[in-house]
């Protein structure tokens, strides 16, 4: 059993209805992971940390938050070969 895990740092945007985020705002952050393999990607997972300058509101696709680590995690994923699966989390910034 091969575990694919993703942790995402250069797969990131950040959404908003604002064009300047302020302090406090909530932001969407959208988490795209592809199979690059040769066969179909079983048991992968997605994780994301957060900054201490984020606090976690929600996750999609049944994320779970572990407020120890302050990640993430979502999964696992069956995903084909150059296929892919995006994932969302709800935070709110502060700065």
């Amino acid at each position: 059993v091969h575990i694919y895990e993703i942790t995402p740092a250069d797969t990131i945007s950040i959404t908003s209805s604002k064009s300047q985020i302020t302090s406090g705002e909530e932001v969407i952050l959208i988490s795209k992971a592809e199979c690059n393999e040769d066969e179909t990607c079983n048991n992968l997972y997605i994780k994301l940390p957060l900054s201490a300058k984020m606090e976690f509101i929600s996750a999609s696709n049944n994320g779970r938050y572990d407020i120890g680590t302050r990640q993430i995690e979502w999964g696992p994923f069956t995903v084909l070969n150059n296929a892919n699966i995006e994932v969302e989390a709800r935070v709110k910034i502060f700065y």
